[in-house]
């Protein structure tokens, strides 16, 4: 078991856990990594929320319509093995875990929505945007980089809190 502190591997492919509060876990997929470093990664996440470690098994039959967040996270987690990797499914795909363009909304111009899309889908390359009306920004996931404890509380929120 990969302890806290302890340095893991980890791929575009792989699994992980991602511990909430309460004691329970989620899961993860790194679906895509910069190329520039490994410190920048597209995932999935999934509940429900597990109250022990799950296994791979426990991922058989995830597809990317069933994830509760997808989006941008720094691999603080990941290195430090507070989330642990459980590895990679046989047959992993990328295309199947494509990357989405994203969806940004000025703090600064009211109604003004940008949809955002990264070259090559690597989560590290400058996006490339556009101006978009608020009907086409609806369902599309928000762009930014989420630290491991972002993550952690998101998913806690939504997976835990009724």
């Amino acid at each position: 078991m990969t302890r806290r502190g302890a340095k893991q591997k980890y791929r575009e492919g792989d699994w992980f856990t991602v511990p909430l509060e309460g004691g329970t876990f989620a899961l993860g997929l790194i679906a895509r990594s910069t190329k520039k470093s490994h410190s920048i990664f597209f995932g999935y996440f999934f509940g429900p929320a597990r109250a022990s470690i799950p296994s791979l098994w426990d991922v058989a039959d995830l597809w990317p319509a069933d994830a509760v967040w997808v989006g941008m996270f720094g691999d603080v987690g990941l290195h430090d093995g507070t989330w642990r990797v459980l590895g990679r499914t046989p047959g992993w795909d990328r295309g199947t875990w494509k990357m989405p363009a994203f969806v940004h909304k000025d703090a600064l111009v009211p109604g003004r929505w940008v949809l955002r899309e990264y070259p090559n889908e690597d989560p590290g390359a400058r996006p490339v945007g556009r101006r978009i009306g608020e009907a086409e920004a609806v369902g599309l996931p928000r762009d930014g980089l989420a630290n491991a404890a972002l993550v952690e509380l998101r998913l806690t929120r939504l997976l835990t809190e009724a």
